[in-house]
């Protein structure tokens, strides 16, 4: 910077393509510039304002009158010249730098993903890095744009004149026009340059300046030039990137491979000159989608990410539980709006709070460094001036709702539609059984139908009714809120009527006992009677049928021939009932004894028969 007054006058008239400093001071040297006078002359004899100039320098960090003071030998006081029609955003500044052809790497590199990255807040949105996917787009081109050597623009003439030009701004600045000379474009504002070329071009194309115009002017960017920035601090490939002319701070985040999750998303620094100029936070991008704070990156800027402020761990009934950056001061109500909200399930007045005692509070006598605290949030929700602010390492969990609902009744059991049903539509037993419930099914136990109840303390309760009574409306039952009502089937209540058969040649089995199932019946349809196998071992005089009773709680056992047909015929089962067939090789006692075994003094049996 220090020849900068020097460079952007006398480049502009001395077409020094590659010269060094020293070289421009020489011929600065030859043609006697040594007064403000002088310069701001050679300034204006290519066009260039003093209010151009001292913008150039703005941007460039140095006051144009005090440098220009202190260069120059004379301080002679110059006469004001009058700013131009395009003052305001047209820039000089022409630093000479070698412009790599290359725009962009063709290159994939490997994404970076951190183990755990998933539990911390926001850090995936560099996951999926588009600069490492595809060459960066120029989409469209902010009027504001500032040109710069490295820049390509293509030129279109149309109507009754015609041009088709793509030129590349050369290192001086210019672009060359075949037939018509050099136009100076560095500097310009994308939008200013367009109105420059205009005036320019209207002085060889007739009509173009002519209202209404008969020739039209049409000028795009083919190709933006790199612009070099460092990205430093807690990024996954800290040091220096080249980004597009355009990019902006979010663009070199994604170019440096995204930011680490010990690393801070809500201060980053961005440097100019060896200012800070800007501090982003990206929660406002990741939670909002909001990039006003975003802007765009020039020539040798620095962006640091610094450590993560802090890290408090969300869980529980919330839209986003993670581990969340929060800035000093942020409260719950901040924590709950990163995190998308909670979810309509979450407890209000019972979250839970794990806390670590700062340092300062900290003692060697103490067993435990955390303590719990539990808080209701709608002390706090919507009031400005009552908050609860988190620290770093706060656990904040969020408790859920009771399951338990009001207006609503159950039923269970043997009817068509069981389910729960709306208090306030069903007041009364029997218009539920038999329109909420769809009635009953079959082989329902009418003798009874039972109601528990539970009231709001949590106690419980219990009636019992007849249910054909209740059908029939000689008894009328009101129902109360979270009454449970149970209505049972014959076989819950008497059992399933079954009967089984096993023994010689039978693979046991338990059948389901219809009317009239005879002892022959079970017998035919699980052995092979006419076998002559199984009729040549099988004891045809003993056919045993153990029955239960129901008065003693014991089975007694009938005995039967095989043999005698019209008897087997004619014995019909009844529930329980057990069949046992045996072979003629039996060989041990088949009467029914009572024995007493064990640890006794005197062991003893008797038969029962």
């Amino acid at each position: 910077m220090k020849f900068f007054l020097v460079f952007i006058t006398f480049l502009s008239v001395l077409q020094l393509y590659s010269q060094t400093e020293q070289d421009i001071v020489k011929e600065a040297n030859k043609l006697n510039i040594s007064s403000r006078d002088q310069a701001i002359s050679a300034l204006s004899s290519k066009g260039i304002s003093l209010a151009q100039a001292k913008k150039m320098a703005q941007l460039r960090g140095i006051d144009f009158d005090t440098y220009l003071d202190n260069y120059l030998k004379s301080n002679t006081t110059s006469t004001k010249v009058n700013d131009t029609e395009f003052a305001s955003d047209v820039v000089t500044d022409l630093e000479v730098v070698a412009t790599p052809e290359v725009i962009v790497e063709t290159l994939k590199p490997e994404p970076i993903i951190e183990k755990g990255l998933k539990n911390y807040f926001g850090y995936d949105i560099f996951v999926n890095n588009p600069f490492g996917e595809k060459e960066y787009l120029l989409g469209n081109i902010d009027e504001g744009y500032i040109l710069a050597p490295g820049d390509e623009l293509r030129i279109t003439v149309f109507g009754d004149n015609n041009l088709q030009l793509v030129s590349k701004i050369d290192l001086n600045g210019n672009i060359t026009i075949p037939n018509l000379g050099v136009f100076f474009a560095a500097g310009n504002s994308f939008a200013t340059l367009k109105k420059r070329l205009k005036i320019f071009l209207g002085k060889y194309y007739s009509g173009l300046l002519a209202k209404p115009s008969r020739t039209f002017l049409d000028v795009s960017l083919t190709q933006i030039r790199p612009v070099k920035v460092s990205v430093l601090g807690n990024v996954n490939t800290p040091g220096p990137h080249l980004v597009n002319g355009m990019a902006t701070v979010l663009n070199a985040l994604y170019a440096s491979g995204g930011i680490k999750t010990s690393g801070s998303l809500r201060v980053v620094k961005v440097y100019r000159n060896n200012k800070l100029i800007k501090t982003i936070d990206l929660y406002d991008y990741i939670t909002e989608g909001n990039i006003d704070d975003d802007i765009r990156l020039s020539n040798n800027d620095v962006l640091f990410v610094g450590p993560r402020i802090s890290s408090v761990t969300l869980k529980g009934n919330v839209k986003k539980a993670a581990i969340f950056e929060l800035t000093p001061e942020e409260t719950l109500e901040d924590l709950f709006k990163y995190a998308g909200g909670l979810s309509a399930t979450a407890s209000l007045k019972s979250m839970n709070i794990s806390r670590i005692k700062p340092f300062k509070d900290r003692e060697q006598s103490l067993v435990f460094d955390r303590f719990l605290t539990t808080v209701d949030f709608t002390k706090y929700d919507n009031d400005s001036n009552n908050k609860f602010v988190l620290t770093d390492g706060d656990v904040v969990s969020v408790g859920s709702v009771l399951e338990k609902q009001k207006n609503q009744v159950s039923i269970a059991g043997n009817v068509n539609n069981p389910g729960t049903y709306a208090l306030d539509v069903y007041t009364d037993l029997k218009d539920l059984i038999i329109s909420g419930a769809k009635g009953l099914k079959p082989n329902t136990y009418l003798e009874k139908i039972d109601i528990n109840k539970e009231d709001e303390k949590g106690v419980l309760s219990y009636q019992t009714y007849n249910l054909q009574e209740i059908l029939q409306g000689v008894v009328k039952v009101s129902l109360e809120e979270n009454d449970a009502i149970k209505i049972y089937n014959l076989a819950e209540v008497e059992g399933k009527k079954t009967v089984s058969i096993s023994g010689f040649g039978v693979a046991p089995k338990t059948i389901t006992l219809r009317d009239n199932l005879s002892l022959f019946d079970i017998i035919f349809q699980s052995v092979s009677l006419e076998e002559l196998d199984f009729q040549s071992r099988v004891l045809t005089s003993r056919v045993d049928v153990k029955r239960f009773d129901e008065n003693t709680g014991l089975y007694e056992v009938n005995t039967f021939n095989l043999e005698d047909l019209t008897i087997l015929k004619a014995t019909f089962l009844q529930a329980k009932d057990q069949v046992i067939l045996y072979s003629k090789a039996v060989s041990e006692d088949l009467s029914e004894t009572i024995e007493v075994i064990g640890s006794v003094q005197k062991p003893w049996s008797k038969a029962i028969n």
